[in-house]
């Protein structure tokens, strides 16, 4: 990341990212409202992703009722209270995305999988790939800078 970071500060980027090498894990970094970079931990950024989605799913109008997200035991509270707000069911599970995969299987056909995560820099986003994935995590963190900067916002963090 500090090399994108010095490319990033150089081409005044809006957004960095970055995958660990197996592309499993996705970095971010963002500008605060002082045009200074701050790297986001894992759980700031689970919380934007499951904020952008289940806002971005109700704009849609793709929202069900029985929408769920799924997190582990370590990461933060935020992301239920981000659940309740949005009347989505929030499942923690044990660390590890074999757990989320589980919770997934045995919601399959009553629950509506929307995202999993856990708070070191994984993202499983959809169930059709049952792993973390970074691939679909840069496109989806892509996506929620585009929109917050098409609605003028700069920074998404003080």
């Amino acid at each position: 990341m500090s090399i994108g970071l010095q490319k990033a500060k150089e081409l005044d980027a809006d957004i960095l990212l970055g995958t660990d090498p197996d592309a499993d894990r996705v970095g971010i970094g963002i500008k605060n409202n002082k045009g200074e970079w701050v790297l986001m931990n894992g759980n700031q950024t689970a919380v934007l992703a499951f904020n952008y989605l289940l806002e971005a799913r109700k704009e849609k109008g793709i929202a069900q009722n029985n929408d769920m997200i799924i997190t582990t035991i370590v990461t933060t509270g935020m992301v239920d209270e981000l659940a309740r707000g949005n009347g989505v069911t929030c499942y923690r599970v044990l660390t590890g995305f074999k757990w989320i995969a589980e919770m997934i299987r045995l919601k399959e056909g009553k629950e509506n999988y929307v995202v999993g995560e856990e708070e070191s820099f994984g993202l499983m986003i959809g169930d059709k790939i049952r792993d973390k994935d970074a691939v679909s995590a840069v496109a989806l963190l892509c996506e929620m800078a585009a929109y917050e900067k098409e609605k003028g916002k700069r920074c998404l963090i003080n």
